[in-house]
């Protein structure tokens, strides 16, 4: 668990997320989740699933309602039987909880600007278009949901629950089953 290096300091997450980017192993896939998200009971079973299916692939864990695009390619997916939509980086991520592949991981170690915004959703967008690797994998159904009644750090005093929250028993899902790619 990584706590805010500077907790009496305006919050940030940010700061917080940065922090558990440094703290993370570079030689294995990293789960970064957020304090206030609710994980599924079998997130690590079927984390490992996941990447064992998409190794090289950053996949996202928890998606809202926004954008909008997003959550429709969702529901494509999930209509299609498919696990996994692919989404571009675009206005933000969601980074409630992201499986993050080393090599991937590494490169943002290095990125890790000096100069940021407070929203950990977006400057994980702007590091994506910097890559050149601006497309995600999201689980359809999500592994987290993201129901809180707390004010964020960034202000907002609405739930953002999952757009496609979590099965009962999400080991029925074929995980390692097909993409709705982006096209």
């Amino acid at each position: 668990m990584i706590l805010d290096p500077e907790p009496k300091e305006r919050p940030s997450p940010w700061r917080s997320y940065k922090a558990c980017v440094a703290a993370a192993t570079l030689e294995h896939h990293a789960l970064i989740i957020q304090d206030d998200a609710q994980p599924h009971r079998q997130v690590l079973e079927l984390g490992l699933r996941m990447i064992n299916t998409h190794p090289k692939r950053l996949i996202c864990l928890y998606h809202g309602h926004y954008p909008q695009n997003t959550a429709i390619r969702m529901h494509m997916a999930a209509d299609r039987g498919l696990a996994y939509a692919e989404v571009r980086a675009v206005g933000f991520v969601p980074c409630v909880a992201l499986i993050w592949p080393a090599p991937l991981l590494r490169r943002l170690q290095r990125w890790l600007p000096e100069r940021t915004v407070e929203a950990d959703d977006e400057m994980i967008r702007n590091f994506l278009s910097w890559y050149d690797h601006d497309t995600y994998l999201v689980s359809v159904p999500c592994l987290v949901e993201h129901d809180d009644t707390v004010s964020s750090l960034m202000g907002t005093d609405r739930a953002r629950p999952a757009e496609y929250p979590p099965p009962k028993d999400a080991s029925r899902v074929d995980w390692e089953g097909g993409v709705l790619p982006y096209l």
